[in-house]
């Protein structure tokens, strides 16, 4: 719902409450001063004004709130003339909130030229009342009533109009901060994606000009192959992060056989492995049921287990581990590898960060996968974290809910 939509209910629901209490309070001083027929004309107006926020409620939001304003402004032109007690007032409050509840430009003049006639009606009107006048006391109230109401919705409707420009202000600037951070995130990755592809073109076309033989092609193969696989994942968890920022993903949660999902993400690496002989450990991996979005976990799966290759020596290993903690899965992917600096730990999660880092084999990384892993982490009701100490390797522990 708009602002101006809101804005618009609030102001038409505290109007009719506001008129309502105002009736109550006339109808018990007229009662005690035998004005009947005024009687009748606050309880009416009593009844009109408390059935707003009714009509708000099931969403009938023109005519029923049209004919209540119509009520009110009749049941004063006809108290005026009756009694002059001042009531025409109301007509010029009536005048100005009718310009700020009515939605249609339309309606809102209409409105207020009919409360704008009835008042120059009234108080061209030289004919005596047509019952006994109310006492001045009691038209004195009236005219402060009424006063007192116009001050309050000028002090509501300036109140509602600052905390709008506020609320536009903080979305501007939190908004040049997005674009701020996203165009630093952009020219990190574009330059994550450039040096892997320049390095396999530089090859390649040393390789068709005769310039590198297919022995030391072969033996270079291995790195280009870890570049490439470390490419395509940037730009997966690239393609991944760039969709959320648009709009929040949709979780299908089912439930899933962790084994069988480490299996089908490593049989995905498995190039990657094999280029820098890291072998994966699954001995820890306990038998669990998880509930959550199987793209999700794979992506999640992927960025961590290609993560520990990464930053792995050769001939080392990875360990992938799964424990049952009450209602939580708790699985840890664990590396023997250069491990993660402090300061750039610390910042691992900040939306508003990206700091590229080097694998053991000089593949590029910018942390982009990580944060998404976190928030479709989030998104399947658990947590991801991670543990590391330079030179000692890094632990990522992923948290989710098991299948009861």
């Amino acid at each position: 719902m708009s602002y101006q939509e809101r804005r618009r209910i609030v102001v038409t629901n505290i109007a009719g409450i506001s008129a309502g209490c105002c009736s109550i309070v006339f109808f018990i001083s007229n009662y005690l001063n035998h004005y009947f027929l005024l009687c009748w004309l606050d309880l009416l107006a009593t009844l009109a004004g408390f059935s707003v926020p009714i009509f708000y409620r099931y969403n009938r939001r023109v005519l029923p709130p049209l004919i209540v304003s119509t009520i009110f402004s009749i049941c004063c032109t006809i108290s005026t003339f009756y009694y002059h007690n001042n009531a025409e007032y109301f007509l010029l409050l009536f005048l100005g909130v009718n310009f700020i509840i009515w939605k249609n430009d339309g309606i809102a003049f209409a409105c207020g030229v009919f409360n704008g006639l009835l008042f120059f009606v009234v108080k061209i009107n030289k004919l005596p009342p047509l019952a006994t006048t109310t006492a001045e006391w009691n038209r004195n109230i009236v005219i402060v009533i009424s006063l007192g109401l116009y001050l309050y919705f000028l002090h509501f409707f300036k109140r509602q109009t600052t905390a709008y420009q506020n609320q536009i202000e903080e979305q501007n600037k939190q908004l040049e901060k997005l674009n701020a951070s996203n165009s630093k995130i952009m020219s990190v990755v574009a330059h994550d994606i450039q040096s892997p592809v320049a390095t396999v073109y530089t090859v390649l076309s040393m390789l068709a000009q005769g310039h590198l033989e297919k022995d030391e092609f072969k033996q270079m193969s291995g790195q280009l192959l870890s570049q490439v696989n470390n490419l395509q994942s940037n730009i997966a968890s690239l393609l991944e992060w760039s969709k959320n920022q648009f709009a929040a993903p949709a979780t299908r949660k089912e439930s899933i056989d962790v084994g069988e999902a480490v299996e089908t993400v490593y049989t995905f690496l498995k190039p990657q492995f094999q280029a820098k002989s890291v072998d994966l450990d699954k001995s820890a991996l306990q038998p669990a049921q998880l509930i959550a979005d199987r793209r999700q976990l794979e992506v999640i799966l992927r960025n961590l287990l290609s993560n520990a290759v990464k930053f792995s020596y050769s001939d080392s290993t990875v360990y992938v581990s799964c424990q049952h903690e009450g209602p939580l899965a708790i699985i840890r992917v664990r590396d023997t590898g250069k491990g993660i600096e402090p300061f750039v730990l610390e910042k691992l999660f900040d939306p508003g960060t990206v700091h590229s880092s080097y694998g053991t084999g000089n593949e590029r990384g910018n942390g982009i996968g990580l944060k998404l892993c976190r928030e479709f982490a989030l998104g399947n009701g658990g947590d991801l974290s991670i543990e590391s100490e330079p030179g000692k390797g890094c632990t990522s522990v992923l948290v989710l809910p098991l299948n009861p």
